[in-house]
């Protein structure tokens, strides 16, 4: 939702990883910028990458974001905000740990997410590591305190199965946080990665919406 500021970085970071086999599922918040003629331009560029829809009225990003987990049908999902950067190997670096863990055993719910940077709206560097900066110490076992707590596991640094997805949707109408709900759903029923890598620039910024300067 008006994301005209930063999306055209955020796009390019997607589009330039490493792991190139995506496709790209974007859903407008009925902006008011420019984003949209953003998304179009791209869109021409890349007609077989990227799908976009607006929607006819603003219904906030958590029931956007189940929007698109509904609408899509892949075996593999990433989610991704706006105004952040992905570094380039960040899904291939996930898919790598995701293929690991259905080695295992294919039949569960997996979440593989990672650490962030974080930086501010001109790309300058704020903190190297969200987790040491909000002291998470998340394990690799079942930790449902931490998950229940302050749980740790971004939104967008998110890759998940299609098994996970299936078992998150539909959202509750009554819920604020999409990750917080995603994260809690395996914990309980589906098995964690975390990386402490961090492979994603969360930029914050007074315009978030979901964490910003002053908040």
């Amino acid at each position: 939702y008006n994301g005209e500021m930063f999306l055209k970085q955020q796009l390019d970071s997607i589009l330039a990883q490493t792991y190139q086999n995506i496709k790209i599922y974007i859903s407008d918040d009925k902006s008011s910028d420019s984003t949209i003629k953003i998304l179009f331009d791209y869109q021409k560029k890349h007609p077989n990458r990227i799908f976009y829809s607006v929607n006819e009225e603003n219904i906030g990003y958590v029931k956007n974001f189940e929007k698109l987990l509904l609408n899509c049908s892949e075996d593999y999902i990433s989610l991704s905000d706006q105004d952040d950067i992905w570094l380039e190997h960040k899904l291939e670096i996930q898919m790598y740990e995701m293929l690991k863990l259905e080695e295992t055993n294919k039949k569960y719910a997996y979440l593989v997410h990672s650490d962030l940077s974080m930086i501010d709206e001109n790309n300058k560097m704020i903190q190297n590591s969200y987790f040491k900066y909000r002291n998470y110490k998340l394990k690799n076992t079942k930790d449902f305190g931490h998950i229940l707590g302050p749980c740790g596991v971004m939104g967008n640094t998110i890759l998940m199965n299609k098994k996970l997805k299936n078992l998150v949707l539909n959202f509750p109408n009554e819920l604020d946080l999409h990750d917080y709900w995603i994260a809690l759903n395996c914990e309980l029923f589906g098995i964690r990665k975390t990386l402490h890598l961090q492979l994603v620039k969360y930029r914050i910024h007074y315009n978030n919406c979901s964490n910003s300067q002053d908040k």
